[in-house]
């Protein structure tokens, strides 16, 4: 039976997929209907992000520290998203659409970093006897 983290991440897996396969529409979405799909699609990163900072409070040591940097390269990712979604959200009707495909890319990357961090925090280091924690996957 898959653990309560296993079967998060495979929710968030499972809602990504579903969300790229709407931004695979995006093409022939209004603004309105892109910046609905974008907000609900951060929300859901945004649940996972909680869900995550949660669980490293409760490790310790060097687990803890290394989970912790994976969580502030995620956040800065996401603030930087943020801010491309605002240029979208502020730009006119005829130029949403050049922003638009720029911030598609920065979601794809901010969920393939979702995706390799949450390899990092299935498993909770002081249950595994894992004193080192979550192993770092940097690319």
């Amino acid at each position: 039976m898959p653990s309560s983290s296993e079967a998060s991440l495979d929710k968030v897996q499972e809602e990504s997929k579903e969300a790229m396969e709407a931004a695979g529409n995006l093409a022939d979405q209004t603004k309105d209907q892109f910046l609905a799909a974008a907000d609900t699609k951060l929300q859901q990163l945004d649940q996972q992000f909680s869900e995550w900072s949660a669980k490293v409070e409760t490790w310790t040591g060097q687990a803890k520290a290394t989970a912790q940097d994976q969580l502030d390269a995620l956040k800065a990712k996401r603030e930087a998203l943020q801010a491309k979604l605002d240029e979208v959200k502020a730009a006119t009707q005829s130029a949403w659409a050049d922003l638009k495909q720029g911030f598609s890319s920065s979601l794809d990357e901010l969920e393939n970093a979702f995706r390799e961090a949450g390899q990092q925090f299935q498993d909770d280091p002081a249950k595994s006897g894992d004193s080192e924690g979550p192993s770092s996957t940097t690319s």
